[in-house]
């Protein structure tokens, strides 16, 4: 089973310049295009799991655009995942933790499918997004009509 690791600085940077030749990369609940483009270039073997239609259709469209190989899978992330255990070198899971209410099993899931010292990359959400009022911020904004 993969293992998970506290992520630090060096992590990161060491990602960012790593060779991703080769290297087998899911893009969990990642649909839309922002993030496999970049890891396709890389060379990775870029998948893609969304449960919207759209943000797959998104994934698409830039992949035909663009020229790169990419495989679509639409699933709902809070069911087992459909891929073999160890299949994949790196997991990468923008902000979507926030949109389930069992967060548990999906990590299982996730140490599940990832290669013996690969790794998992999660944004978290800090919900300050949820605290602003849209409405008020635009009236309030300098500058705005009062």
């Amino acid at each position: 089973m993969g293992h998970f690791a506290h992520p630090n600085a060096a992590d990161a940077a060491r990602l960012a310049v790593c060779d991703m030749r080769g290297k087998k990369v899911l893009g969990l609940a990642s649909g839309g295009g922002q993030q496999m483009p970049l890891l396709a270039a890389m060379g990775a073997a870029v998948t893609v799991l969304d449960y919207s239609k759209a943000q797959l259709q998104t994934e698409r469209q830039l992949a035909d655009h663009e020229g790169y190989a990419i495989t679509i899978v639409r699933a709902d992330m809070t069911q087992p995942l459909p891929f073999d255990d160890e299949a994949f070198d790196l997991i990468i899971q923008p902000v979507a933790n926030c949109y389930i209410e069992e967060v548990l099993p999906l990590s299982r899931e996730c140490a599940r499918i990832l290669k013996p010292g690969g790794r998992l990359l999660v944004g978290m959400d800090n919900g300050i997004n949820y605290i602003v009022d849209d409405a008020h911020e635009e009236k309030n904004r300098p500058g705005s009509a009062i």
